[in-house]
C-alpha cells in the first residue's frame, strides 16, 4: 500500500519550481500593480465589458454605452487608458459630452466633461483638469442671447475668408466651446432639442418644446429663462429671421410637444410671457385660431416694418394706440424673412434693424430685459432635403449671406453693450449643419469656386461642438472653463439675474 503525500525529493522539487515561478511571476506583477494599481487579470480587455458611460444631464440615458480603443476604457470605477494606466479621476461616468465611434474604428470627440474633470484630447491621450461647474457674482440687468442657427466654426472661418477680414464677433475676446448633444445622442440635436437645452437648462428629445416625454407622460421644463427674467419685472423678446413660431424662437419662448404644431405654438406665444415678437410668420399669426385669443388684443399686429421703425426711432407713427412699452407682434413675411423664392426678398428687414428696434423697445423697463435674437437660415442654406413638403437646397453663398446679416447685428448688438452697464451678449449656435470642411481654403475666390462641394454630401445636422462668444457683465465667468455643455448656460444666466435684482 502506497502511503500517501510528499516523499523529501518530491517536496524539494515542488519548492523549486515555486521559487523560480516566484522569480519570475512577482516582478512582473509588482511592477502592473505599480503602475495600475490592479493586476493584469483586472484590467484584461476580456474583463472590461462596459466602456464610458454616456449621461445626459446628470441624468443616465438607457445604460448607452461607447467603446473607445484609443482614449481610455472604463472598469471598476477607474478610467484606464491603453497602457494600463489609471487615469486620475474620482467618478465613474461622463456627465456631458460626446464621443464618437467611427465605422473604421477611429475615434472622435472635441472636448468632455468627465465626472469633476473637464477633459480635452491631445495626440490621442486624455488631458483632465478639475471642473468646476459656472459661477458667477456678476450682476446681470440685460442679456441678448443670439443664436446663429447651424453656425458651426467653420462656418465663421468661412465667413471670415468670405469678407477678407474678421467677423464682428472674431472680435469679441472671451469665446469658449459648447456641446449640443441632445436625449437623442448619437442622432444629432434638432433646433427644439437644443433651444429647449439653452432656454431651460434641460435636455430633451428632438422635435420636443420646452418638455420631455418619460413612460408616455410629458413633463414641463419650468420656467425657461424669459419666464425667469419676467419673475423680476424684465422685459422680453424674440426676435427671428424665420417665421416666429419656428424651433428656436419656440424653445424659448413656450412647451409643445412637437416643434411643427405651429398653430398651436404661435398661440402659446401670444398666450406666454412676451411681450415683443420680430420675424416672419404673417400666416400663421393671421390665423384665425391666433387672432380669435382674447390675448391677441394684448398685442398690436405689425406687418409693415418701416412703420414699426419709425414709431420706434422717430417721433412721427402711423400705428394706432402705439406707444413704445405697446407689446408688439410684428410680422414681415409670409413663413422666413430670407426665404428668395416666396416674396420680395430685397424688402426684408435686416437682422441688424430688427435688432436696433428691439433692443429700443425694451430697454424702457427699468427692471431690464432678455431678448433672443436667432440668424435662422444659416441652418437653412446648410442643409439638403425635404422637410414637411419643402425641399431645402443648400447653397454656401446664401448662408454666407445670412452670416453676414447675423453678424452685422452683433455688432448693433456689442455696440448697445458698450453704453449699457450691467447687460451681457452670448453669440453661438444650437448645433452644427452640414459638416461644412473648409479643405485647406484660405481664398475668397477658391472659397467660391468650390461652392457647395464644401459641405458633406447628404449630411445635415452634426454632434460637433460650436463656439460661444460673451461680451459685457459676466462673459468672462461665462467661458472660463473651456468647454461647457448647452445646459449650463442657463444657470449662469439665472445667477447673474439674481445678483442684480437681490442685491
Amino acid at each position: 500500500m502506497k502511503k500517501s503525500g510528499f516523499t523529501l525529493i518530491e517536496l524539494l522539487a515542488v519548492i523549486v519550481i515555486l521559487s523560480i515561478i516566484s522569480l519570475i511571476a512577482v516582478p512582473i506583477i509588482l511592477n502592473i500593480i505599480d503602475n495600475t494599481g490592479k493586476s493584469s487579470a483586472e484590467i484584461s480587455m476580456d474583463n472590461i465589458d462596459e466602456a464610458a458611460k454616456l449621461y445626459y444631464s446628470k441624468r443616465q440615458l438607457n445604460n448607452n454605452y461607447i467603446y473607445d480603443q484609443t482614449i481610455f476604457r472604463y472598469f471598476e470605477g477607474e478610467f484606464i487608458n491603453d497602457d494600463g494606466e489609471i487615469l486620475e479621476l474620482d467618478g465613474s461616468g461622463i456627465e456631458q459630452g460626446i464621443i464618437t465611434v467611427n465605422p473604421n474604428g477611429t475615434v472622435e470627440y472635441d472636448a468632455i466633461i468627465i465626472n469633476g474633470y473637464s477633459c480635452d484630447k491631445n495626440n490621442n491621450e486624455v488631458i483632465c483638469e478639475k471642473y468646476q461647474p459656472l459661477s458667477t457674482e456678476a450682476k446681470i440687468k440685460n442679456v441678448i442671447f443670439m443664436v446663429g442657427d447651424g453656425m458651426g466654426e467653420n462656418h465663421i472661418l468661412a465667413g471670415e475668408i468670405y469678407n477678407e477680414g474678421k467677423l464682428n464677433m472674431q472680435t469679441i475676446e472671451n469665446s469658449s466651446h459648447v456641446i449640443t448633444i441632445s436625449l437623442d445622442y448619437p442622432t444629432p440635436t434638432d433646433s427644439a432639442a437644443a433651444a429647449t437645452a439653452l432656454a431651460t437648462g434641460k435636455k430633451t428629445n428632438n422635435s420636443r418644446l420646452g418638455r420631455i416625454k418619460i413612460d408616455g407622460t410629458y413633463y414641463n421644463f419650468e420656467p425657461n429663462i424669459i419666464e425667469y427674467a419676467n419673475s423680476y419685472g424684465a422685459k422680453t423678446g424674440i426676435v427671428s429671421t424665420q417665421k416666429m413660431n419656428h424651433a428656436t424662437p419656440a424653445g424659448f419662448s413656450i412647451r409643445a410637444a412637437f416643434r411643427t404644431d405651429y398653430i398651436k405654438i404661435a398661440k402659446r406665444q401670444v398666450q406666454s410671457k412676451v411681450d415683443l415678437i420680430l420675424g416672419g410668420g404673417q400666416t400663421d399669426f393671421q390665423d384665425s385660431e391666433v387672432t380669435s385669443l382674447t390675448e391677441y388684443q394684448n398685442f398690436i399686429y405689425v406687418d409693415d416694418f418701416t412703420k414699426l421703425k419709425n414709431c420706434t426711432l422717430t417721433s412721427t407713427c402711423e400705428i394706432t394706440n402705439h406707444t413704445i412699452d405697446s407689446k408688439i407682434i410684428g410680422a414681415f413675411a409670409p413663413v422666413s424673412l430670407s426665404y428668395r423664392d416666396d416674396y420680395d426678398y430685397s424688402t426684408r428687414p435686416s437682422l441688424s434693424e430688427l435688432t436696433t428696434v428691439a433692443l429700443k423697445r425694451l430697454e424702457t423697463n427699468s427692471n431690464g430685459f432678455f431678448v433672443m435674437i436667432e440668424g435662422s437660415d444659416i441652418d437653412r442654406y446648410s442643409e439638403t432635403n425635404v422637410s414637411n413638403g419643402v425641399e431645402k437646397k443648400r447653397n454656401l453663398i446664401y448662408m454666407l449671406e445670412e452670416l453676414n446679416d447675423f453678424d452685422a447685428a452683433v455688432a448693433v448688438a456689442k455696440n448697445y453693450v458698450d453704453n449699457n452697464p450691467n447687460t451681457l451678449l452670448i453669440v453661438t449656435a444650437d448645433h452644427e449643419t452640414g459638416n461644412l470642411n473648409l479643405n485647406g481654403i484660405t481664398s475668397k475666390q477658391e472659397l467660391i469656386n468650390a461652392g457647395n462641394s464644401l459641405f458633406e454630401a447628404g449630411r445635415n445636422h452634426t454632434n460637433k461642438n460650436v463656439l460661444l462668444y460673451a461680451y459685457g457683465e459676466g462673459a468672462s465667468d461665462l467661458t472660463k472653463n473651456g468647454t461647457i455643455d448647452n445646459t449650463e448656460i442657463f444657470d449662469f444666466l439665472t445667477q447673474g439675474f439674481d445678483n442684480y435684482h437681490k442685491d
